[in-house]
């Protein structure tokens, strides 16, 4: 079991640190742009298509995921017909520039853009090709920006379900300060899995979810987190088969950190926690539909 959460941890996890630097080489089978990022924008108001920036390296196994599980889908492929998708090389040396524009450092980071240049979401590198479809899908259909949602539920505006799972499918993890000022992550996160509790289930765990894991990184003192509203919130995910198997890639994450941090060792918490944990990652792997 230790082997299995462990091989699921290192495919769910999000950012990579560099271990070379080589040219990165974009994702065959997708008419990406060949000029530079402003020209791209340029085409994009010209054409009225969005505009969809992958920023990567080839160092990054993350990226390599991405490009083999995501952009080698058909329907990616028929898709980016619909948008002017660009990439860019995170070792160029012009790089560093385009992503303090762009506020991107981490690897990879996928942005849909308006054609006037307005951020409609960043998507998460991290779910399956299905989820991720579905994602890309509800960013291109002409909705609101990701901020324009998050500012309508600050202010307590009704969402509908697709917009709660537009806010619970927002990168979060490559955010950088684009949507949440720092320290606002995990409040945030929390007050919208609370929001959206009736509304869209599963998007509400994978708030709740991202907020746990938000808190469990984050410097003691730093992120103030009722643990045990949480671990109630967790323990009922891990309960509903049809929740559980929406947020498996957050679960598999969360498993080595989020039973250490919500409860104390040697507990009965701690030990039903784990069972109920164990029982769905085995359930789902055995499953053979991941």
């Amino acid at each position: 079991m230790t082997r299995f959460l462990a091989a699921l941890l290192a495919l769910a996890l999000l950012v990579c640190p560099p271990t070379g630097a080589a040219a990165e080489t974009p994702p065959a089978g997708i008419a990406w742009h060949a000029g530079d990022v402003d020209s791209a924008f340029v085409r994009a108001r010209q054409e009225g298509k969005p505009l969809f920036l992958y920023w990567g390296a080839v160092w990054c196994p993350y990226c390599n995921q991405v490009k083999a599980t995501i952009f080698s889908r058909q329907d990616f492929i028929a898709r980016s017909r619909l948008f002017v998708p660009v990439y860019i090389d995170g070792d160029a040396p012009s790089a560093q520039q385009l992503g303090a524009r762009f506020k991107v450092s981490a690897y990879p980071t996928m942005i849909l853009f308006r054609p006037d240049g307005t951020e409609i979401t960043r998507l998460p590198g991290e779910v399956d090709g299905d989820s991720y479809m579905r994602v890309l899908a509800l960013g291109a259909a002409g909705g609101r920006p990701v901020k324009q949602l998050l500012a309508a539920a600050r202010a307590g505006q009704a969402l509908s379900a697709d917009d709660w799972r537009r806010l619970a499918f927002y990168a979060w993890e490559t955010d950088e300060q684009a949507v949440l000022a720092r320290g606002e992550t995990v409040p945030m996160l929390w007050r919208l899995a609370l929001a959206s509790t009736g509304a869209a289930p599963e998007a509400s765990a994978r708030l709740a979810i991202k907020a746990m894991n938000a808190a469990s990184g984050a410097p003691a003192g730093q992120a103030q987190l009722d643990k045990a509203a949480a671990l109630q919130r967790l323990r009922a995910a891990l309960a509903s088969p049809a929740v559980a198997r929406a947020n498996f890639a957050e679960l598999a994450a969360a498993a080595g950190s989020l039973p250490a941090f919500l409860t104390e060792p040697g507990t009965p918490a701690r030990s039903q926690l784990l069972r109920e944990w164990a029982h769905v990652l085995t359930r789902e792997a055995a499953a053979g539909s991941l």
